[in-house]
C-alpha cells in the first residue's frame, strides 16, 4: 500500500477485509508526506473479498477509500 497526503502528512493506513478492521501501519518518523507498507491477508473461505485501504492525515481528514475485489475460488479435484 501506498499512501500520500502533502498538506499534513499520514497518521496511519488501515486495512479493512469484508468490512472488518484488519490491519493498520503508522510511519515511525513525523510529517510523512508519502508511506509505503506492506500488509498480508490469508483468504478464509471461497468467494468475493472486498479489500479496502484508506489512509489517515495527521490533521484527522480521512482520504479517500480504494477498494478491489477478489474472488477465491475452490481448487479443482482434476
Amino acid at each position: 500500500l501506498v499512501a500520500t497526503y502533502q498538506k499534513a502528512g499520514i497518521e496511519r493506513v488501515e486495512l479493512v477485509i469484508d468490512t472488518q478492521p484488519h490491519n493498520q501501519a503508522q510511519p515511525t518518523e513525523t510529517n510523512v508526506p508519502v508511506f509505503a507498507t506492506q500488509m498480508n491477508w490469508l483468504a478464509t473461505g471461497v468467494g468475493k473479498h472486498i479489500i479496502t485501504a484508506q489512509a489517515f492525515g495527521k490533521d484527522g481528514i480521512p482520504g479517500v477509500e480504494a477498494s478491489i475485489v477478489v474472488e477465491v475460488l475452490s481448487r479443482s479435484s482434476n
